[in-house]
C-alpha cells in the first residue's frame, strides 16, 4: 500500500507512528498538571496545531478540487471543493473566527447560547453534539475504509476514484485517535463515576488530541493526493 502511494516504508511508518507518539506525549504530560494545561488549553500548543493543519487542509483540498474540474473531473472536483470551504470553516471555528487574537466581544445573543461565550457555532448549545458526530464519523470513515480495501482486495488496479476517496493504510491510526475516543465516551459515563476536577478536566481535553490526529490525516491525504494528481499531468 505505501508503495502505490509513492511512500517508503520507512515514511509510511513514521506517519503510522505518528499519532501513537502525539498520544503518548500527552499522556505523559498529564501528571504535571501545569505542562498539561499549557499543551491543551485554548490558546496554546495543541490548539494552535490545530488550527494550522485544518487550515493547510482547507488550502490543499481547494488547490486538489481546481485541478480536477480543470483535469475534467468535475464531480471529484466539486467534492474536494466542498470539503476545501467546510475545512476552512472549521479552521476559523477553532481559534473562533479571531475573537482572543484580536479582542473582539461576543454578541449578546451569541453569548447567551454558546456554551464558551464565544465567536463560534459550533459550540452553540445543541449544535456542539453534532460537531461530536461528524468527528466521529470522520475517524470511522477514515479507520474502516482503508481496512477494508485490505481484506476485500480486488485484482483491477486502483483506479484514480479510489485514490482520492480512501486513505491509506498508513492513516488510519490517525483516524483511530479521534474515532476511538468518542466512542469511548459515548460508552462509557465518565461524569457518573469522577467529580469535576482535573482528572474529568483531562479526559474532556484528550478529546483534542483526537482533533489533531484527525486533521493531521486529513492533510497527509489530502497532500498525497495532490502529489497523485501533479505526477499524473506532468
Amino acid at each position: 500500500d505505501a508503495e502505490a502511494w509513492g511512500l517508503t516504508p520507512t515514511r509510511a511508518l513514521m506517519i503510522a507512528l505518528a499519532p501513537f507518539v502525539a498520544t503518548l506525549l500527552v499522556t505523559v504530560a498529564v501528571p504535571l498538571p501545569g505542562l498539561f494545561r499549557r499543551v491543551m488549553e485554548e490558546d496554546y500548543l495543541v490548539e494552535w496545531l490545530q488550527f494550522g493543519l485544518i487550515l493547510a487542509v482547507s488550502l490543499l483540498f481547494a488547490v486538489l478540487g481546481t485541478r480536477l474540474i480543470r483535469d475534467g473531473q468535475r464531480a471529484p472536483g466539486l467534492f474536494y471543493a466542498l470539503l476545501a470551504a467546510g475545512t476552512f470553516f472549521i479552521a476559523g471555528e477553532e481559534i473562533s473566527w479571531g475573537q482572543r487574537v484580536f479582542g473582539w466581544t461576543t454578541p449578546e445573543d451569541l453569548e447567551t447560547n454558546n456554551a464558551q461565550q464565544e465567536i463560534s457555532v459550533h459550540n452553540i448549545y445543541g449544535f456542539h453534539q453534532w460537531f461530536i458526530y461528524c468527528v466521529m464519523l470522520g475517524g470511522l470513515y477514515g479507520t474502516v475504509a482503508p481496512l477494508v480495501g485490505l481484506i476485500f482486495p480486488t485484482k483491477q488496479p486502483r483506479s484514480r476514484l479510489r485514490y482520492l476517496l480512501i486513505p491509506p493504510l498508513c492513516l488510519v491510526p490517525a483516524f483511530v485517535v479521534p474515532f476511538g475516543y468518542r466512542l469511548c465516551r459515548l460508552l462509557v459515563p465518565f461524569e457518573q463515576y469522577y467529580p469535576a476536577g482535573y482528572r474529568m478536566y483531562v479526559i474532556t481535553k484528550f478529546s483534542e488530541l483526537g482533533e489533531l490526529c484527525l486533521y493531521f490525516g486529513a492533510l497527509v491525504f489530502a497532500w498525497l493526493n495532490l502529489r497523485r494528481v501533479h505526477q499524473a499531468t506532468r
